[in-house]
């Protein structure tokens, strides 16, 4: 069993939900900063399950990695933290899944219409229930510059998520974020 978020924990998370439910566009951008270790992961993924929860609205997050370790970390996270929350009985009142779209690594790539289990295809991304997409910053940059089917239709499923997470921030000075993520 996870255990529970200590204060200090609770007391970012609660930044976090404050900054995903802002109103204005100004304050709808943030950074969590926690010494190595202290659980930046597990704080912001159990606050972004709650909000993934609790909006009526069915949200995308897009969640980048600058390797597929870290994608793996936030992934595993992720299924923690909601096995946790159905543990606790955390109100559910939309009935969603957790819908994690992984694409990092030797992703399938195939237009074989989604046939193939580990195809890219095999699960589209649901606009219209939510979803979790982590992915690689590289892989990120595939799905922007590729225009075969698959390519097209996770880009369809991700554009315009309703909040985008930089694992490791400070990397989103280099050019190859500022690249992809401006749409190069």
């Amino acid at each position: 069993r996870m255990p529970n978020l200590a204060d200090f924990q609770e007391d970012v998370g609660a930044l976090i939900t404050e900054t995903l439910e802002a109103e204005e566009d100004y304050e709808k951008r943030g950074l969590v900063i926690l010494p190595t270790g202290s659980g930046k992961t597990r704080v912001t993924s159990e606050s972004l399950i709650k909000w993934y929860l609790d909006s009526e609205k069915p949200r995308i997050i897009l969640w980048i990695c600058h390797r597929k370790e870290l994608c793996y970390q936030a992934s595993e996270t992720f299924e923690r933290v909601w096995q946790k929350i159905a543990f606790d009985d955390y109100a559910n009142p939309w009935g969603r899944d957790l819908n994690i779209h992984r694409f990092w690594g030797d992703v399938n790539w195939s237009d074989n219409g989604g046939s193939s289990e580990n195809s890219a295809l095999s699960r589209r991304i649901d606009r219209e229930g939510g979803a979790l997409v982590i992915c690689t910053i590289d892989t990120l940059r595939e799905i922007a510059n590729n225009n075969d089917e698959s390519h097209t239709e996770a880009r369809e499923g991700i554009m315009g998520p309703d909040c985008v997470v930089i694992d490791e921030a400070h990397r989103f000075e280099t050019p190859r974020y500022r690249e992809t993520l401006a749409g190069g």
